[in-house]
């Protein structure tokens, strides 16, 4: 019954914030989230994944070894995106994309792609700060809608 109340009293302070200015409400929104990743460590492969609803254009978060990280992949981006990308990486040290192997579900084809990655120990606050310069400065959405979608494996 606690965790209803504790529900019902963040979703009062996201819909005042949400009235006030919806960047404070997507602020709190991702910072939530991605302090409750870092707190699933236990969990096999624990991720965050924030999709702008109108758009379709998301970022992701994982949590291994007690680092909370950002995995941006190239696949399906424009050659814009990933100039953009590269720029907004770039400016916290990472200079290129790693390459990863990837597996479709439904073909268990295995291909490699590009993504890139930074991690931010376990620092809400900097990921979230980051994950909304990916949605202003590479997709161009000033405040995103956003849905989160979590899971493990």
């Amino acid at each position: 019954m606690r965790s209803i109340y504790t529900l019902a009293a963040f979703l009062i302070v996201l819909s005042l914030c949400e009235a006030r200015g919806g960047e404070k409400a997507t602020v709190m929104l991702v910072e939530s989230a991605l302090g409750k990743l870092a707190l699933r460590g236990s969990e096999k492969h624990p991720w965050a994944v924030f999709t702008d609803s109108p758009s379709d254009k998301f970022v992701q978060f994982g949590f291994e070894q007690n680092i909370l990280f950002i995995d941006i992949p190239l696949v399906g981006k424009s050659d814009e995106e990933k100039k953009k990308i590269a720029r907004v990486f770039r400016s916290i040290g990472v200079a290129r994309p790693i390459q990863m192997e990837s597996r479709d579900p439904k073909t268990l084809k295995s291909t490699t792609i590009q993504t890139y990655q930074a991690d931010f120990e376990k620092d809400p606050k900097n990921a979230t700060d980051f994950a909304l310069r990916i949605f202003h400065e590479v997709y161009e959405i000033r405040t995103p809608t956003l849905t989160v979608d979590e899971g493990s494996g």
